[in-house]
C-alpha cells in the first residue's frame, strides 16, 4: 500500500514535469529490494518507477542512487533510467525514475550484456573513486 502522503507529492510533482493535469495515478506494487517499496506508477499518457522508504531510517540514500544513476548513465554503454527526483516529504524519502518497459528476450542477451558491462568498467577517471561519499548507513550496536 503506498501512503497518501507520497501518493499527494508524486501527483503534485508529476504534474509539474509533464505540465498536464494527469487525472487519477494507478499505482502497482513491484518486487524486489529488501529496504524499500516499489511501484509502478501510471497515468493515461505515462508510466514512471518510484521507490520509497521512511526517511529517518535511510537518510540521504536516494540522492546518493540518483548521483550514481547520473554517473552510469553519462557513460552511455547500458540502459539507465532518467532519474526525474529524490526528494523527502515529510516521512518519506522517494526516487523517482522513468519506466523502463522488459522488452522480449534476446538469444544473446547474456552476451551482450556482459560486452556493455566490460565496456561501462573501461571508463577511467583522472584519479580513483568518486567525488562524493557513497551511501553508508551506520548502524549503532548496542
Amino acid at each position: 500500500m503506498i501512503p497518501h502522503e507520497i501518493k499527494n507529492s508524486l501527483h503534485l510533482l508529476l504534474s509539474r514535469l509533464t505540465k498536464s493535469s494527469l487525472g487519477e495515478l494507478r499505482f502497482s506494487p513491484l518486487s524486489g529490494g529488501s529496504i524499500n517499496e516499489t511501484f509502478k506508477v501510471e497515468s493515461a499518457d505515462y508510466i514512471w518507477f518510484v521507490k520509497f522508504n521512511v526517511a529517518e531510517s535511510f537518510p540521504g540514500m536516494f540522492e546518493k542512487e540518483a548521483k550514481g544513476l547520473n554517473l552510469l548513465q553519462k557513460a552511455g554503454e547500458i540502459n539507465v533510467p532518467d532519474v526525474l527526483h529524490a526528494g523527502v516529504t515529510d516521512h518519506y524519502a522517494f526516487l523517482l525514475l522513468s519506466w523502463i518497459a522488459q522488452g522480449p528476450e534476446k538469444k544473446d542477451f547474456w552476451e551482450d550484456f556482459g560486452m556493455k558491462l566490460a565496456a561501462l568498467h573501461s571508463h577511467k577517471a583522472e584519479k580513483f573513486g568518486l567525488d562524493h561519499d557513497n551511501y553508508n548507513r551506520v548502524i549503532a550496536s548496542v
